[in-house]
């Protein structure tokens, strides 16, 4: 699965850092993605633009389960999901409900695709007390065994940097 750099520069343009230019991502734009360039996007997500696009992506019907396992864990779940609705503040609601949307859509077995990889503790040290509290599905905290998507366009600037 291969990200062209014309696509990084669309994801970047589109919904990178939208936040600091005053702008609002277009879903229409974002149907035109591939469950590859969704894999990108999540790679190189902003929190700062908040969870709407995040929504998106695990809502949509090319979500990878490595994909979705990406949010869950970059959100620092333990943040959320170890506080009370009404000690978070209005802004971080709305993570606490992309994080239950995740846990809920794994305990329903909506995600079918895996093609990817993603492993959680690259991103996130597990400790097994929290998962028991959290009563998230232990697939959740294992290795997805996949491909490793290949962004082409980084991987071009990278060598040119060489």
């Amino acid at each position: 699965m291969i990200v062209k750099p014309s696509r990084e520069n669309f994801i970047k343009e589109n919904f990178f850092e939208l936040s600091f230019r005053d702008k609002k991502p277009d879903f229409e734009k974002f149907k035109t993605l591939s469950s590859a360039e969704l894999h990108y996007l999540t790679d190189i997500y902003n929190w700062d633009d908040g969870a709407e696009v995040l929504f998106w992506v695990v809502n949509s019907n090319k979500c990878d389960k490595a994909t979705a396992l990406m949010i869950f864990w970059r959100a620092c779940p333990d943040y959320y999901l170890e506080k009370a609705e009404n000690e978070l503040e209005v802004y971080e609601l709305e993570v606490n409900q992309l994080l239950k949307t995740i846990i809920e859509s794994f305990k329903s077995n909506k995600f079918k695709r895996s093609v990817f990889s993603y492993n959680p503790q690259e991103d996130f040290e597990i400790e097994e007390d929290q998962i028991l509290n959290w009563n998230i599905p232990v697939e959740m905290t294992k290795v997805i065994k996949g491909f490793k998507p290949i962004y082409l366009g980084t991987i071009l600037k990278f060598l040119k940097s060489r």
